[in-house]
């Protein structure tokens, strides 16, 4: 198992489940913490002063949108949710949308497009995960991140989604994902 990075004690600090080997998740235990915060301190640690803006889907505590807050200290924070959430702070915004909903995902993400990073994490329903995709890439910078958590389905239903133009790794498995059927896809634009 690596040893915990920078971003894995902020996931531990904010109690998100993103990662921090940990068992709270919005101040209230749980079996689940990913471990995700490993591939993510890899792939974003060299850019994170650079990133100004972030679209997660699914917030509920907001635990990980505090989470990349301070990971990504140039940055205007956006979340969605189906349920209607309380602002969380200085540089973080929260708009209620169904993932379901293209118009809804699409009016919530103009406010603050173009994005440097998105990351699904909402319903993991792979129609959901699929609308997400197809709604949310044209907001995607060039050379932007697009990362769907929490695949549980064929991980081609969604490349098959993929327009052109978008680089995709498939499936990005770390040895410290302690779910072995759990599998992050990251598309990239340009």
């Amino acid at each position: 198992m690596r040893e915990l990075t920078p971003l894995c004690l902020l996931a531990k600090k904010h109690m998100t489940d993103k990662g921090g080997r940990h068992n709270l998740y919005d101040g209230n235990y749980t079996s689940i913490c990913h471990e995700y915060t490993p591939v993510y301190w890899d792939m974003f640690n060299e850019i994170r002063h650079s990133v100004t803006r972030v679209l997660e889907i699914g917030v509920l505590g907001g635990c990980s949108l505090r989470m990349w807050k301070e990971f990504f200290p140039n940055a205007q924070i956006v979340g969605v949710d189906i349920e209607k959430r309380a602002v969380i702070g200085y540089r973080i915004w929260v708009f209620q949308g169904n993932q379901a909903s293209r118009p809804e995902l699409e009016a919530a993400a103009a406010h603050w497009a173009p994005y440097d990073l998105i990351i699904d994490d909402g319903s993991h329903e792979p129609s959901h995960q699929q609308n997400t995709i197809v709604s949310l890439l044209p907001y995607l910078k060039d050379g932007g991140f697009y990362v769907c958590e929490d695949i549980h389905c064929d991980v081609q239903d969604l490349i098959n989604v993929i327009p052109r133009g978008y680089v995709y790794k498939v499936p990005i498995t770390d040895p410290g994902i302690n779910c072995a059927n759990e599998k992050l896809l990251v598309i990239q634009h340009g």
